[in-house]
């Protein structure tokens, strides 16, 4: 069974399909907008479209530029990549921003962490440890708080 589509669903498609590509005429724009206009559910429609658009440029630049960056691409990665850096400046420098915090992730993984702390104290350290203790335990006396032990 064959579902005819009316004209206006079918102009739709036409047109939105070339808008998101960015290759309306002038014409096929004024088009675009008075058919927007009529019919307010395809703007809807168009932003919906948009939004997954933008997503799935999204995830394929970065599929492929991680297959590159793991020594693992297919033959039409570098050239992909390659009309992205020029026909798309602001997500690649997006995409090489995030590469390049995945770099330092992986390196800073490599080197071996030392210690950031030591659990013996100083003899300074222990004195000021202590004399904390004492007055806090004056305080509670002084409060009527539980006797210090000592």
């Amino acid at each position: 069974m064959i579902f005819e589509l009316p004209e206006p669903s079918r102009a739709f498609m036409a047109l939105a399909g070339k808008a998101l590509r960015g290759g309306l005429t002038p014409e096929e724009e004024n088009q675009f907008d008075q058919l927007m206009k009529e019919h307010p559910e395809f703007k809807h429609q168009f932003t919906n479209l948009s939004v997954e658009v933008e997503e799935s440029k999204l995830n394929e630049i970065w599929e492929r530029g991680l297959r590159v960056l793991l020594k693992c691409p297919q033959p039409e990665d570098g050239p992909f990549l390659a009309s992205v850096e020029k026909s798309d400046p602001k997500r690649w420098s997006e995409f090489i921003e995030g590469a390049f915090v995945l770099r330092v992730m992986a390196e800073s993984m490599k080197s071996p962490s030392k210690p950031t702390f030591n659990n013996t104290l100083t003899a300074e350290e222990e004195k000021e440890l202590l004399d904390a203790v004492n007055k806090s335990h004056a305080k509670q006396k002084g409060q009527g708080g539980r006797p210090a032990k000592g």
